[in-house]
């Protein structure tokens, strides 16, 4: 009964040790090859998309600024009608 334990632990060590062995080929093909030309094209989409990303960006903070300044100003307004 040990001796078959023992083979059995031997041999799923080895199944790991070529799961591991492959996936590390995977990866690295992932990271050498395929990576390189995602965040290329990534780069240009963004350069391309760029200004207006930052056009958005900047619509949306003023008009968050002026929500906040809405907010504060019916704030400002409850706490005067409740102290006055």
């Amino acid at each position: 009964m040990g001796t078959f334990i023992q083979a059995l632990k031997e041999s799923l060590k080895d199944a790991f040790q070529i799961w591991r062995s492959i996936h590390q080929k995977i990866l690295d093909y992932w990271k050498g090859y395929l990576l390189p030309k995602i965040q290329n094209w990534l780069k240009r989409e963004v350069s391309k998309r760029e200004p207006i990303i930052r056009e958005q960006i900047q619509k949306e903070k003023t008009q968050i600024k002026e929500e906040i300044k809405e907010l504060y100003s019916k704030t400002w307004q409850w706490l005067k009608d409740l102290i006055f």
